[in-house]
C-alpha cells in the first residue's frame, strides 16, 4: 500500500532514514517589524492549523513574536507582537490551538513590582490576532517563573511555574519545589481550576532535584509535567469527576545524575514522549515513550526508548512534540556533515502499534549559513506540518535566528519531472491524513516558473501508463478517469500553490478506504517544448 512517509523537498533525495531532508520554508522575522530589531528568533515555537509562531526572546527592548500564515503559494509574514515590558522574557514559551494563542513571559511583574510571570492570551479575529486576557495567579512571589512553559487543548490550559515555593515534607521551610496551574475557559474567559504540586515526599524531591513545571503538555484528560533537575522525572497527572489527581510518576529506567529527564514533555492521547537531553558523556541524550495500559487503567509503561541513528551526541531530546502518530525530537548540537547545525528527527508509529527504535526521517537545514544554528532547540508538531526553532541562524551578514519548517509527505512519489524554465524539475507532494473520515488532504507544489497558471490532476490507481503530449512533462496519469481538482491556478511569486483537497460530491463516492488514487499538477512553462507546458513528478496515496 501505497503509505509510506516522507519529507517534502525543495529538490528530489532518497528518502532513507539518516538521509539529509531540506525544509519547506524558512521562517525569518521582517527586520522594521514594529520598529525593532530581532534576534534569537525560533527561541521557542508553535504551530496550528495554518498558522506558525516563531518567539524572539532576544529581541530589543521588549521581546517580540513573529506570526506566519500558509498562503496558496506558501507561507507568508502576517503579524509581530512584542512583549509590554522590559526584561519581561517575552515570550519565553508559546502554545496554539485552534484560534487561541497563549504567550509566557515568566520574569514579568506583579502589581507589587515583582517578577513573578505571566501569560498573554490573544484570540485570532478575523486575520489578526487579539490580546484579550493577562493570566498572573494572585500571591505569587518574585521568582516564581510563571510562564516558563505552557501548553492548550481545546476549553484547557496549563503553565508552568517552576519557582513556586510549596512545603515538603521532611524539609524545614518550604523550597522552589515548583507548581502547574490548570485554567479552564467559562463563557470566553480563563478562570484558574486547580493548581497541581509537586509529590509530597522529601526523599523523592532530592532523589529529583528539581522544581516541577519546567516543562508542560496537555491533551484531553491527561497533563503531563516535567521536574528535569539532576536525574529528573515527570509526573502525570489525570482528571476525573473529583478533579485533576496525581496519576504517575515517570522516570528513565536507568536514572543518571545529571541526565535531566523531563526538561522537555509531550503528550497525545495515551501516549507520553519525555526527552532527557543529558544523558550520558557528552549529553547524548534520549526520549522516551510510555503508554497508558488500557487493561489496566491508571498505569503507565515504558514501551520504548528513542535514539538517533546517527549515534547524536548532541542534547538529543533537547525537546520533543508528538501529535497522534508522529513524535519529533530535537538535539539543538546535532551534527550533520560535521558542522555543529543542529537537527531534529521524525517518529512514526508503525502499523502494528510499536514505535520505532531510530527515527524515519530526519531534518537539518537547507542553508550552509546554517552552522551553530541550533535547529532543534525548540520543536512543534501539528498534523503534517513541522517547526524546528533555530534561534542561532544565520541570515545573510546577520544572526536573526528563523524557525525552519517541514512537512510530513504521504504517498509514493513516481514518473520523475523534468526541468523547467525555472531551471529545476517542480515537485508534488502530498500531506495530510490517508483516513477518508479526516479529508484532510493537501496538496502543493513548488520550484515552477513564477506566476504562471497551473491546474492540479486526480486519476483513479497508480502508474497507469506514460505520454508525452504536452511539451516537456510526462503525464503520469494515463487518460482515462482523470479529473482537473479545479479551476487554474497561479504559481504566484514564489513559483508555488497549494490545493486543500475537499472529498466534493461528485467524486466522494469513489474516495473509499482501500483506493489507490494518483495525483499530478501541469502549468504553462514559458519555454516547455512546443506546447507550452510542464508536469511535476506523479503522487500516489491509498486511502485509509
Amino acid at each position: 500500500m501505497f503509505a509510506r512517509h516522507s519529507v517534502l523537498l525543495l529538490a528530489a533525495l532518497p528518502t532513507l532514514a539518516s538521509a539529509q531532508q531540506t525544509e519547506a520554508a524558512k521562517l525569518v522575522p521582517p527586520w522594521t517589524a514594529n520598529g525593532y530589531s530581532s534576534f534569537m528568533a525560533g527561541g521557542t515555537v508553535a504551530i496550528s492549523g495554518d498558522w506558525a509562531f516563531s518567539g524572539a526572546i532576544g529581541a530589543r527592548p521588549k521581546g517580540g513574536m513573529f506570526i506566519y500564515q500558509r498562503q496558496p503559494t506558501g507561507w507568508s509574514f502576517r503579524q509581530s507582537l512584542r512583549g509590554e515590558e522590559v526584561s519581561s522574557w517575552y515570550p519565553s514559551s508559546m502554545a496554539a490551538d485552534g484560534t487561541t494563542l497563549a504567550v509566557g513571559a515568566f520574569n514579568a511583574t506583579a502589581s507589587d513590582g515583582h517578577k513573578v510571570g505571566k501569560v498573554y492570551v490573544y484570540e485570532l479575529e478575523g486575520q489578526k490576532w487579539q490580546l484579550t486576557q493577562e493570566l498572573q495567579p494572585p500571591s505569587l512571589r518574585l521568582g516564581s517563573g510563571f510562564g516558563v512553559s505552557v501548553a492548550i487543548d481545546g476549553e484547557h490550559m496549563v503553565v508552568g511555574a517552576p519557582g513556586v515555593h510549596v512545603p515538603i515534607p521532611g524539609t524545614p521551610t518550604p523550597n522552589s519545589a515548583g507548581a502547574v496551574f490548570v485554567f479552564e475557559r467559562e463563557g470566553g474567559q480563563w478562570q484558574l481550576e486547580d493548581t497541581l504540586l509537586y509529590p509530597g515526599d522529601s526523599t523523592l524531591y532530592w532523589e529529583w532535584g528539581r522544581p516541577l513545571g519546567i516543562s508542560v503538555d496537555i491533551s484531553g484528560d491527561v497533563i503531563v509535567a516535567g521536574a528535569p533537575v539532576d536525574k529528573g522525572g515527570a509526573v502525570v497527572f489525570a482528571r476525573s469527576k473529583t478533579g485533576w489527581h496525581r496519576a504517575a510518576l515517570l522516570q528513565a529506567p536507568t536514572p543518571k545524575v545529571g541526565a535531566r529527564f523531563g526538561h522537555s514533555v509531550a503528550v497525545s492521547g495515551r501516549t507520553v514522549v519525555a526527552g532527557e537531553d543529558g544523558e550520558g558523556t557528552p549529553q547524548q541524550g534520549s526520549a522516551y515513550v510510555f503508554e497508558k495500559d488500557i487493561q489496566s487503567p491508571g498505569e503507565w509503561s515504558l514501551v520504548q526508548e528513542l535514539e538517533a541513528s546517527d549515534g547524536s551526541l548532541d542534547s538529543f531530546g533537547y525537546s520533543v512534540d508528538i501529535d497522534g502518530d508522529r513524535i519529533v525530537v530535537g538535539a539543538y548540537h546535532g551534527d550533520f556533515n560535521g558542522l555543529s547545525t543542529g537537527t531534529a528527527y521524525l517518529f512514526l508509529r508503525e502499523p502494528s502499534g510499536a514505535w520505532p527504535k531510530t527515527e524515519n526521517e530526519r531534518f537539518v537545514a537547507s542553508d550552509p549559513v546554517a552552522k551553530f544554528g541550533n535547529l532543534g532547540e525548540c520543536v512543534a508538531i501539528d498534523g503534517s506540518n513541522v517547526v524546528a526553532g533555530a534561534f542561532s541562524a544565520w541570515e545573510g551578514n546577520e544572526k536573526p535566528g528563523a524557525a525552519y519548517l517541514f512537512e510530513v509527505e504521504l504517498g509514493d512519489s513516481f514518473c520523475n519531472a523534468k526541468p523547467n524554465s525555472a531551471g529545476k524539475p517542480a515537485r508534488l507532494a502530498i500531506t495530510g491524513s490517508e483516513t477518508v473520515a479526516d479529508e484532510a488532504i493537501t496538496l502543493s507544489v513548488r520550484d515552477c516558473p513564477r506566476q504562471v497558471p497551473g491546474m492540479f490532476l486526480m486519476a483513479p490507481g497508480a502508474d497507469q501508463g506514460i505520454s508525452d503530449p504536452l511539451g516537456d512533462g510526462l503525464l503520469c496519469l494515463g487518460w482515462r478517469g482523470v479529473t482537473r481538482l479545479r479551476l487554474p491556478v497561479s504559481t504566484g511569486t514564489g513559483g508555488a500553490a497549494i490545493h486543500d483537497l475537499e472529498f466534493d460530491d461528485f467524486i466522494s463516492e469513489q474516495l473509499q478506504s482501500g483506493t489507490t488514487w494518483s495525483f499530478q499538477f501541469v502549468y504553462r512553462d514559458p519555454v516547455g517544448g512546443p506546447a507550452g507546458f510542464n508536469l511535476t513528478n506523479a503522487v500516489a496515496i491509498t486511502l485509509q
